[in-house]
C-alpha cells in the first residue's frame, strides 16, 4: 500500500513539474505600441537646415536613425530601452517612473508652414502594458531644446520677451 501512494506521488509531483516547465514556453501575451500626443515647435529655418539639424541632434543623443525620408519630412529612431525618466506607468493614482520593460522609439515629422519649419516630435512605446503606460515628454522636450541650439543663428538679440534673431 505504501508503494502505491508513493508511486502515485511520484508520477502526480512529475505531471505537475512537467506542465509547470512546458507552460512557461508558450506565449500568452503579446506587446502593442502605444503612440503618445506629439509636442510640437515651429523654427524660422528652412526645412531643409531643420531636417539636417533634426538628425544631428538625434544621434548626438544616441539614436540610430532607421528612416530618414526628407521629401515627406519624417524621421524615425531605432527601439530603445524606456529610461527611468522616460516614461512611466500610473499606480494607484501615482506615477511610478523606473525600468518598465518597455521599449520606445522617437519620430520627428516635418513640414513647411507659412515659410517656417513646424516640427512634431512625440515617441512610441511598445510593451505588454500599455494602458497605464504615460510618456513625461522628457525626451521630446530635449530634443527641441537641442534643435532651437542647433538651429539659432549667429546674430541675435536677448530682450525682456524673449531672444530675437537677425535675418
Amino acid at each position: 500500500m505504501k508503494r502505491k501512494i508513493l508511486y502515485t506521488l511520484s508520477l502526480m509531483s512529475l505531471v505537475m513539474t512537467l506542465t509547470f516547465l512546458t507552460a512557461c514556453n508558450k506565449v500568452i501575451v503579446h506587446s502593442k505600441d502605444k503612440e503618445f500626443t506629439p509636442i510640437s515647435k515651429t523654427f524660422s529655418s528652412t526645412p531643409k537646415e531643420t531636417f539636417t539639424a533634426a538628425q544631428k541632434v538625434l544621434e548626438h543623443a544616441g539614436f540610430k536613425i532607421v528612416r530618414a525620408d526628407e521629401d515627406s519630412g519624417l524621421i524615425q529612431t531605432n527601439w530603445i530601452s524606456t529610461k527611468a525618466t522616460s516614461h512611466y506607468l500610473e499606480l494607484f493614482g501615482k506615477k511610478d517612473y523606473g525600468t518598465v520593460g518597455a521599449y520606445y522609439r522617437m519620430t520627428v515629422k516635418l513640414e513647411e508652414k507659412a515659410g517656417k519649419s513646424h516640427v512634431d516630435v512625440f515617441t512610441t512605446a511598445r510593451s505588454i502594458i500599455t494602458g497605464r503606460l504615460h510618456s513625461d515628454y522628457s525626451e521630446e522636450k530635449k530634443f527641441l531644446s537641442k534643435m532651437t541650439d542647433y538651429l539659432r543663428k549667429d546674430d541675435f538679440e536677448i530682450t525682456n520677451v524673449g531672444v530675437d534673431e537677425k535675418d
